[in-house]
């Protein structure tokens, strides 16, 4: 049997007896304090405010931020412009390089003889001055005749090749009979334009002179 503080209650309806007090509510079937019951709505009631900030926080959109403008600093006076480079060629691994085409001089002086002199007004002449050879049948590529002058009594020989590339080499037919004589005739046949190393030789000097074919 409760005790007389017990609740009573009765079949859909909640008795509150007066020895109770206000410390105790009866809630359907079940009794819970009032001061609990206080904290549990205000819990309640925070909680709906947070999921209501919420919603609005989902539905409204962000402020979108303003695009920064970067402007570059004026200059000042004209500007100058960078040089520019120059490409220089350099030669690859297996490539030939072409050596430069060392020309003799042509000199207007005429040999001692003047009967050999009227031949040409220019000539090739070898440094000790032993050797001479007409220089416009030297200048071009094909046959033509050059006057040598020697010492007398010697005998001429000519030989020739290309120094930046391949050819035949140069054929030089000299005259014969001239042995006992201060000069020599002879035909030149040069295969091809190009930088023509040329060899002549008299008694003990050997003279090689550079021209340039075109």
């Amino acid at each position: 049997m409760l005790p007389t503080t017990a609740r009573k209650y009765e079949t859909n309806r909640a008795v509150v007896t007066r020895n109770l007090g206000p410390r105790y509510a009866v809630v359907g079937a079940s009794e819970v304090p009032m001061r609990k019951t206080g904290v549990v709505l205000s819990l309640v009631g925070l909680l709906v405010l947070v999921l209501s900030g919420c919603n609005r926080g989902l539905t409204s959109l962000p402020t979108p931020i303003p695009a920064l403008e970067v402007r570059a600093p004026a200059l000042e006076g004209p500007i100058t412009p960078f040089p520019t480079a120059r490409a220089t060629a350099v030669p690859t691994a297996g490539t030939a390089v072409v050596p430069p085409c060392p020309v003799a001089p042509i000199t207007t002086e005429a040999p001692a003889n003047g009967n050999t002199a009227k031949w040409s007004s220019t000539w090739y002449r070898s440094p000790d001055g032993q050797i001479w050879a007409s220089a416009p049948g030297l200048q071009h590529p094909g046959g033509d005749k050059v006057l040598w002058v020697k010492p007398v009594g010697s005998q001429l020989a000519v030989q020739g090749k290309r120094r930046d590339g391949a050819a035949d080499p140069l054929y030089a037919v000299l005259s014969t009979g001239y042995e006992s004589m201060d000069y020599e005739a002879s035909s030149i046949w040069i295969p091809s334009s190009g930088c023509w190393e040329i060899e002549a030789q008299a008694n003990t000097t050997t003279w090689r002179f550079v021209v340039s074919v075109k």
